[in-house]
């Protein structure tokens, strides 16, 4: 199968998306003991970008990674591919948790008027006793790079299953998609039954309890599409008009219901239902989900379309992407602090530091691969 250059496309518009999504925390007052940067006035209607981002965003992201590595996987060459793998994810990800996560701590205390603290209690594996754990301070986390080992994981998952032949090799692109949609409702539901919902955070691994097996089916639904050669012919119209249909129910049934299960966080004295705790559950659920593969078709329809081909000023961003989503948070931060000094109504300081923080992680990016570039030539 050759290049699907709609793909590369479509990860380079998450990036831009997780940016968008994660900007929003600072005005809003969701995470507000553990974000980089806060604002001091805060815009609780961005949540609702956040909210429906979360939908869509990291899915589409693990089933375009699941498309590659089985691309990857064809020559059934399994050493060269895991050092492959080690290098382009564990080593960022090693660098990540060794340097961008104290920078991050660094900005988080500066932000909030906080002095520093003892270099040892920079990295995610400190955690201080006997004090607030919430606080990142005291506790800090892999934050956004969880993604990197959960994604090694899966890959190395992936290669043991293709390995030893043990994917089921005949199933439907269409039952391969009812069975991620099944799964990942009755999984998300037992997870929350069980009171296990929440983030586990260990050294090696943070992951979102309820969400951690619909990750990896989503992952290996892009296997899937890859298997069967999804792309290799023109994608029908008819079921991109369903999804969309499918998409605008979903979102209002999500929106409704989860904006009630958070009141009945926010205020546990509340307890209303519009089934009862089960049956709002199980609704909200299905909506996220039949909202994750609704988007997804949404955006992979008109990409595949119109975008399965090589664009030449998108090489340069396609390119940076992954390393984008590595450096961004930091970034965020640092422009961030003096654009919240300006004064300027919270929206336009919004979309004013979503701007400068892609801008920014592009251009260290290229500042990366350019003293790359010159290491190497100094030393051939």
């Amino acid at each position: 199968m050759k290049r699907i250059y709609f793909l590369d496309h479509l990860r380079s518009l998450m990036i831009l998306l997780v940016i968008v999504y994660h900007t929003q925390f600072i005005f809003t007052s969701g995470l507000l003991n553990s974000w980089v940067i806060i604002s001091e006035t805060k815009s609780e209607n961005l949540g609702l970008i956040g909210m429906y981002l979360d939908t869509f965003v990291m899915f589409t992201f693990f089933y375009i990674a699941g498309f590659f590595i089985a691309h990857s996987a064809k020559n059934n060459n399994y050493k060269e591919l895991i050092r492959s793998k080690l290098k382009r994810i564990i080593l960022p990800w090693l660098f990540g948790i060794l340097i961008i996560i104290p920078i991050y701590k660094i900005l988080f205390l500066f932000n909030r008027g906080l002095p520093q603290e003892e270099w040892f209690s920079y990295f995610h594996f400190y955690k201080r006793i006997g004090t607030d754990l919430s606080l990142f301070s005291n506790d800090p986390n892999q934050n956004w790079l969880w993604f990197l080992p959960v994604l090694f994981l899966f890959q190395m998952c992936y290669l043991l299953l293709h390995r030893f032949k043990l994917l089921n090799n005949n199933l439907s692109i269409s039952k391969a998609i009812a069975y991620t949609f099944i799964l990942s409702i009755a999984y998300s539901m037992l997870i929350s039954k069980l009171g296990f919902k929440g983030w586990t955070l260990g050294v090696l691994l943070d992951f979102q309890n309820e969400r951690l097996l619909p990750y990896l089916l989503f992952f290996l639904l892009g296997t899937k599409s890859y298997q069967l050669e999804h792309f290799s012919k023109p994608l029908s119209k008819t079921p991109y008009i369903v999804s969309n249909i499918i998409m605008s129910i979903g979102i209002t049934i999500y929106t409704t219901v989860g904006l009630n299960l958070f009141y009945n966080i926010i205020d546990p004295t509340r307890e209303y239902y519009f089934i009862s705790s089960f049956g709002d559950r199980l609704v909200y659920y299905s909506s996220i989900y039949l909202c994750t593969l609704s988007f997804m078709h949404i955006l992979i329809y008109p990409y595949f379309k119109y975008l399965n081909r090589p664009i030449n000023w998108m090489k340069t961003i396609n390119r940076n992407s992954y390393y984008i989503y590595i450096v961004h948070m930091v970034v965020m931060g640092v422009v961030a602090i003096p654009v919240l000094k300006l004064g300027i109504p919270n929206i336009l300081s919004y979309f004013i530091i979503i701007l400068l923080t892609f801008i920014g992680s592009h251009l260290l990016v290229n500042l990366y691969y350019s003293v790359k570039a010159s290491l190497f030539n100094k030393h051939k």
